[in-house]
């Protein structure tokens, strides 16, 4: 598996959050509530108001994905047949080859081309019901004459929908190199959707490379002192851990800072809120920035056992805050195995000054 997106969709609330990340569509549009949440005391992205909104992924770092996996937790929320499609466009560059999208009556649309004027492949009815959590796995194969798309829900083998011989193509290339999550348009009395849980991935790999069932994604935060304090620098907090532990995140009001080369603080972090029957992978991530005009390049690092690691490197902040994400991690880099739950809830996580 290569996962190219891993987003539970539950934690920003300012739209500096998400950059780094995405590129933001009305950002203005976007709330997080609790309302029925999937799961107790966790937050969920709504879209709200009439208007075009959505996440756009940055270009992938494969940029020749034909065959992609997917999943998505989203709730159908005010029942009626008004409003328009939430859903997913995949693109390659500036086409979309294949769009997903929920309707207001809660049926599946799969089109070639984009939401607005896309050609209708085939549609699920029915398949969300109001106020109910569901989550939808795809699989979806780019081709003009032998392409396909597949979607399965609640992690459950037997697909709701299933195109086969079909063409998914609408660029000159067989690939999907980007995404746009969407909302178009609903108000306060029209159908609208809650979501969480995104993940995309590819067919590579030697594990991971195939239908993962319904996966959900958890944040662990930064719950105690770790085993380097190198960041000389506290705002707003007792402890250097306090300062960055902080969800949704409060900006300029706590944070830790350092100029000084190879620094490294690390955190042990909040343990898993449910034993898992297995985790597919974990991906650290950071809301940071840099105070001076130089190049500054920042490692994600992770603590397992005696093992650290850079998990990814941002090099490329500015001077406003944006998110960074680490590598994902699909083994545990103490064992080479697979994580455990007993792992994930020991390791430790921060930054560490690379440049």
């Amino acid at each position: 598996m290569s996962i190219i997106l891993m987003d539970s969709l539950t934690w920003p609330a300012t739209g500096y959050d998400f950059q780094g990340r995405y590129f933001v569509y009305s950002p203005a549009s976007f709330d997080w509530n609790t309302i029925n949440p999937a799961f107790p005391g966790e937050r969920h992205l709504h879209f709200y108001e009439q208007a075009f909104k959505g996440l756009r992924t940055r270009p992938f770092t494969n940029t020749n994905v034909q065959t992609l996996f997917g999943s998505l937790r989203l709730k159908r929320y005010n029942a009626g047949f008004f409003g328009r499609n939430t859903g997913i466009e995949f693109f390659d560059d500036g086409t979309a080859q294949v769009t997903l999208s929920w309707t207001p009556d809660g049926s599946l649309q799969a089109k070639r081309g984009n939401n607005p004027s896309g050609t209708v492949l085939g549609t699920a009815a029915n398949v969300c019901p109001f106020d109910a959590w569901n989550s939808f796995q795809w699989k979806i194969v780019v081709h003009p004459t032998a392409g396909s798309i597949e979607v399965r829900v609640n992690g459950l083998p037997t697909p709701i929908l299933n195109l086969t011989g079909i063409n998914t193509r609408a660029s000159a290339n067989n690939r999907i190199n980007g995404a746009l999550l969407f909302g178009d348009g609903a108000s306060v009395s029209m159908t609208r959707y809650h979501l969480r849980d995104w993940i995309m991935f590819d067919d590579t790999g030697m594990i991971n490379n195939t239908w993962t069932g319904d996966i959900r994604m958890s944040v662990l935060v930064p719950n105690g002192v770790g085993s380097s304090t190198g960041f000389e620098t506290r705002v707003g907090a007792a402890t250097n851990w306090q300062a960055v532990a902080n969800l949704p995140n409060d900006g300029e009001t706590s944070y830790v800072q350092t100029a000084t080369l190879n620094a490294t603080d690390l955190y042990t972090m909040s343990d898993l809120p449910v034993p898992p029957s297995r985790i597919v992978a974990i991906r650290p991530f950071g809301i940071m920035r840099k105070t001076d005009a130089g190049t500054r390049v920042v490692g994600l690092r992770i603590k397992s056992g005696a093992t650290e690691t850079t998990s990814g490197i941002e090099d490329s902040l500015g001077q406003t805050f944006r998110t960074a994400d680490g590598g994902t991690l699909t083994t545990d880099p103490n064992t080479g195995a697979a994580w455990t739950a007993s792992a994930v809830n020991a390791i430790e996580a921060g930054p560490k000054i690379e440049l």
